[in-house]
């Protein structure tokens, strides 16, 4: 039997901000990950408050990413539903929140939501009707491709994914003949980066960077790398560690 789909972007649609979308299966609503901006300007969860209002069956999360609208959503838009993330995105999205809240803290009167409501956004439970599965992303640890099945619907959602192996991940499944993946009914993805040129094979990239980094150490000088605490600095830890 045919059922009703429908997908609305709530944000990261026609910009570069955090995502939120909102997949209708017939009766069944879920949220697709559910990204906030590091301003955590309320007036950006307008579109979210309204559809919270008529209730949310799940909320699937892909990414480690800045999650911050769930627990400001189950806290002030009474949002109260399952949700389904990989045991990494969940444990390093609840401890990036946790500094989140933490740094806030340090510097102001922070008080959109509390280190306990970060631990009720993020619960995890069960949800009925609706057969949600993850696979392998290959960009991030424990970053999903998710396949949401329902009666005779196959969605596909992937965003934020990796074909090519790394050092402590394999590729993505998605576009392989042999995968599950392969034909389903409505495919959601992305096309960040789409035209940019393919970069510079792994092993050249390394290099680039070890030379820089030795340079400078050499030269008494101190290295700075900026980057996320929870994502791709595992990559970065693991090649320097094997070099």
């Amino acid at each position: 039997m045919t059922s009703f789909v429908k997908f609305t972007p709530l944000s990261g649609a026609h910009d570069e901000s955090p995502l939120c979308y909102l997949l209708e299966i017939d009766e069944a609503k879920l949220l697709l990950d559910c990204g906030w901006s590091e301003s955590l300007d309320v007036g950006q969860l307008a579109a979210l408050a309204n559809r919270s209002a008529g209730g949310c069956g799940a909320a699937v999360a892909c990414r480690h990413g800045p999650h911050g609208r769930l627990p400001y959503a189950a806290v002030h838009l009474g949002l109260a539903c399952p949700v389904y993330a990989t045991t990494p995105v969940h444990d390093m999205g609840l401890t990036f929140l946790q500094d989140l809240v933490q740094a806030r803290l340090d510097q102001e009167d922070f008080g959109l939501f509390s280190l306990a409501d970060v631990e009720t956004g993020l619960s995890l439970r069960k949800c009925q009707g609706i057969t949600i599965t993850a696979f392998n992303g290959g960009h991030t640890l424990g970053g999903t491709i998710w396949k949401i099945k329902k009666d005779s619907e196959e969605i596909v959602y992937a965003v934020d994914y990796n074909h090519r192996k790394e050092r402590h991940l394999n590729g993505a499944v998605l576009g392989r003949p042999d995968s599950t993946l392969s034909r389903p009914s409505l495919l959601i993805t992305d096309a960040l980066n789409i035209l940019e040129p393919d970069p510079l094979p792994r092993q050249k990239r390394d290099v680039a960077l070890i030379d820089s980094i030795t340079g400078v150490l050499k030269n008494q000088g101190n290295v700075l790398i900026p980057t996320d605490s929870s994502t791709r600095v595992l990559e970065l830890l693991y090649m320097l560690d094997q070099h």
